[in-house]
């Protein structure tokens, strides 16, 4: 394996869509989720990025409804996030350290990139 191959099956590893749809460790996440920015997400955001194959749409819209509880069609990702965080128990340290490392691998990746843009590498 080329040692940049190994780098990119670490992201790739990291960026897996398991890993992005467990329950929120910082808000973040859900952010990913929402397409316009606006800090919530229509049905349409949140069953695009939860739809598995596994919970059908009327199974996401059941999920979704009992998250959006004033029935305002669209759901706060800091809900989202205190409705998914009761339920991390022992993994919230686990799930924690993931996304730090993800943020750190990341960030590594931006200035390695840089570097080599500017001619240092």
């Amino acid at each position: 394996m080329v040692a940049g191959e190994g780098w990119q099956l670490l992201c790739s590893l990291l960026s897996l869509p398991l890993l992005s749809t467990l329950p929120c460790f910082p808000f973040q996440i859900f952010r990913r989720a929402d397409k316009n920015d606006d800090g919530k997400l229509s049905f349409e955001e949140f069953k695009n990025y939860f739809a598995d194959g596994i919970l059908s749409s009327e199974e996401l819209w059941e999920l979704f409804s009992g998250i959006d509880r004033r029935h305002s069609d669209n759901v706060d990702t800091e809900k989202l996030c205190d409705y998914f965080s009761a339920y991390l128990g022992e993994y919230r340290n686990v799930l924690s350290a993931l996304e730090t490392l993800n943020s750190a691998v990341l960030a590594a990746m931006d200035k390695t990139k840089l570097l080599k843009e500017e001619g240092h590498l």
